[in-house]
């Protein structure tokens, strides 16, 4: 192995188990600490909205992607005037 990728190495594991502490306090709020008061959701018209939109762009992009791959290529394009 080259000597240039140990300290990639050392950095790329500090941060999985950084990560591996915070996903691991979330999954514990969810799954082991219990509230004892029922929080019920407020305003749910515009978060619907949002996620909805979010589907749909999600949805198109996921079935017919060529045009958005075509719009990102010819952006890298202008703005790196590689073409």
């Amino acid at each position: 192995m080259k000597e240039g990728l140990y300290a990639l190495i050392t950095v790329g594991l500090i941060n999985i188990v950084i990560s591996l502490y915070y996903y691991l306090i979330v999954v514990k709020k969810m799954y082991i600490c219990r509230t004892s008061r029922l929080v019920t959701p407020q305003g749910l018209g515009p978060i619907k909205v949002v996620l909805y939109v979010c589907l749909a762009g999600t949805l198109t992009i996921g079935i017919y992607p060529q045009p958005f791959t075509d719009w990102v290529v010819s952006a890298i394009l202008t703005f790196f005037k590689l073409g």
